[in-house]
């Protein structure tokens, strides 16, 4: 690599006209032509780098000529050396034997910024024919995660090569030279991207099809899989080694087909935590890192310290290796027979979402970002009879609805409307054990939970789920936080509940909003409801009325005193099928 004397305690010298002070010796530097000697020099940098050249100083150099914004927010250290070593192992594909990296980490570590830098600098790396191509679970997910991340990089990137950015890729005037996003709901893009040079990146892998991983084999010169270590089986956890899956280390691939780089990043390998102060902005600190170890067990392992987890741990109540099974176990026509509904808390970011299933599984997640109550109200009628011919009017199929803030308005339109509704509020008492959950929040995800763990009552009775990371992680991230009494507990709260609270929040983990998964389990909610309703004899078709005391009597309507004589389990089949029935109507004998 071409060499210039760059006084080492300025290596970043992202200010050119400190640049020309710092050569300056005596003689006067024309500007424009320090900054050409300077664009030349890592270009050829770059051009090694490909090569498998450098070291993790050369890399930071490289990264902050390009991106001298990272200086100003960082001015002590702007990227951490376990970034530079992944970049390197990226950009070094383009013309070594390196073919695949993998990397997994704590919450909050950089591990998307260090792939999306990667892409640029890929994309960087030759005029006219390199590509890369970005996956996820989703493409609205691979859309707004990493794709938004490569382009914000672009933006503020010196010199980018040229590039039309768009939403979903940028292009340039060269055919064969291109960024984009692949869509896994219609496998478009995953085949016919041979060029010189062609970049797969997979975000959150472990919510991606193996065979998407297989087809980019075929045509890649380097694979990147990313994702938090949720998941105990599958094709991501697969290519770490089963022995000691979270050593950083580089492996032959089997059949000489090249190496593949393992990194585990870890709050402990973080520099803010390292030093104990913010010298990276927005990286996870040692105070954050305390709390999430402080929780110890799974918590820890994956959030914390960036490995995979072992099963058993107190705190999980659905846990991400449960899900593969009903993953395979979904089906597209499964009966709908109980919806959940999450209502938008804002129009910034939040989504109502609509959540259509039965005892077989989920059938679908319908969203809509509005919080206009009658607006909202009319989009669930008409999704509900336009999508599986549910009439709700009817009052037959239940509803969950999160009576929570705007929720309550949309709920009682919806009851006005002849819905059966559901009431559900998180801080409200538990419904089936209230000794064990501290309120119906904790309830409705520890049931759901039950509904899936194959060593709780249902065993292998599989449970369909369509296949959705966002889903996926909105449901298993919230743990249990047990009271004094351990046995007692809350789960982890999507925001701070007040400010003496020092924990974790879903929105911190997620950097969203956790509305999926809080649909999801409105869902299964309303399912338990179905179910329990639809147990009662068929004969049944009213409501369950007589005392059998007074011949005279045995056809009146009970009362509400009489209600309360009754049995605490009579009492609430007759109130159930109340509710079920609605009160205004005629009933049979």
């Amino acid at each position: 690599m071409m060499k210039l004397a760059i006084p080492s305690d300025r290596y970043e010298l992202t200010h050119l006209e400190d640049w020309a002070e710092a050569y300056e010796s005596g003689r006067d530097y024309d500007l424009g032509e320090l900054i050409e000697t300077y664009r030349l020099y890592y270009e050829n940098s770059l051009a090694g780098f490909c090569r498998g050249d450098g070291d993790n100083k050369d890399m930071q150099k490289l990264i902050v000529w390009h991106w001298p914004h990272l200086m100003v927010k960082n001015p002590e250290m702007p990227v951490d050396w376990w970034q530079c070593r992944i970049i390197r192992h990226i950009v070094s594909g383009r013309e070594t034997d390196m073919q695949e990296v993998f990397i997994k980490g704590c919450t909050k570590a950089g591990k998307g910024f260090s792939s999306a830098a990667a892409a640029c600098l890929w994309y960087q790396s030759k005029a006219d024919s390199c590509k890369v191509i970005v996956n996820s679970a989703t493409a609205s997910h691979a859309k707004k995660v990493m794709f938004a991340e490569i382009l914000a990089l672009r933006k503020n990137m010196r010199f980018a090569c040229q590039g039309v950015n768009g939403t979903e890729s940028v292009l340039s005037s060269a055919d064969n030279k291109y960024m984009k996003i692949t869509n896994p709901d219609s496998n478009e893009g995953f085949s016919g991207q041979h060029s010189d040079a062609t970049l797969f990146i997979f975000d959150e892998a472990t919510g991606t099809a193996k065979a998407y991983w297989e087809m980019a084999e075929t045509q890649a010169h380097m694979q990147v899989a990313l994702a938090n270590p949720r998941d105990a089986v599958g094709w991501f956890r697969a290519g770490y080694p089963a022995g000691d899956p979270d050593k950083n280390q580089i492996i032959e691939l089997p059949g000489g087909g090249g190496r593949r780089a393992l990194h585990t990043i870890g709050g402990q390998d973080c520099i803010n935590v390292m030093r104990g102060r913010t010298i990276i902005q927005g990286q996870i600190d040692a105070a954050r890192y305390q709390r999430i170890a402080s929780k110890g067990g799974r918590w820890k392992m994956i959030f914390g310290d960036g490995k995979f987890p072992k099963e058993g741990d107190e705190s999980v109540l659905i846990a991400i290796e449960w899900l593969e099974r009903h993953v395979r176990a979904y089906r597209k026509d499964s009966p709908v027979r109980a919806f959940g509904l999450d209502v938008a808390a804002s129009i910034a970011g939040d989504r109502s979402v609509l959540t259509a299933g039965g005892p077989s599984g989920m059938r679908k997640q319908l969203e809509v970002q509005e919080v206009d109550t009658m607006i909202v109200v009319g989009w669930v009628l008409r999704s509900a009879m336009h999508q599986y011919g549910i009439d709700l009017k009817l009052g037959q199929t239940p509803i969950t609805v999160d009576m929570d803030g705007l929720g309550k308005g949309t709920g009682d339109r919806l009851r006005e409307q002849g819905c059966l509704v559901l009431e559900f509020r998180g801080n409200a008492p538990a419904e089936e054990d209230p000794k064990t959950h501290a309120n119906l929040r904790a309830e409705g995800y520890a049931l759901f939970g039950l509904r899936l763990n194959p060593r709780a009552a249902w065993g292998d009775d599989d449970f369909g789920l369509p296949n959705d990371i966002e889903l996926h992680q909105e449901m298993c991230s919230p743990g249990k936080l047990f009271g004094s009494d351990g046995i007692r507990f809350h789960i982890t709260p999507k925001k701070k509940p007040n400010k003496q609270y020092k924990g974790d929040t879903i929105q911190e983990l997620l950097g969203r909003s956790p509305d999926k998964g809080d649909s999801a389990v409105y869902c299964a909610h309303a399912i338990r409801y179905y179910e329990r309703v639809s147990s009662w004899d068929d004969s049944w078709r009213g409501e369950l009325i007589a005392s059998g005391e007074d011949p005279e009597k045995e056809q009146e309507r009970l009362t509400d005193e009489d209600i309360e004589d009754l049995d605490d389990d009579l009492a609430d089949i007759i109130l159930n099928m109340r509710e079920y029935h609605g009160t205004e109507r005629d009933w049979d004998d």
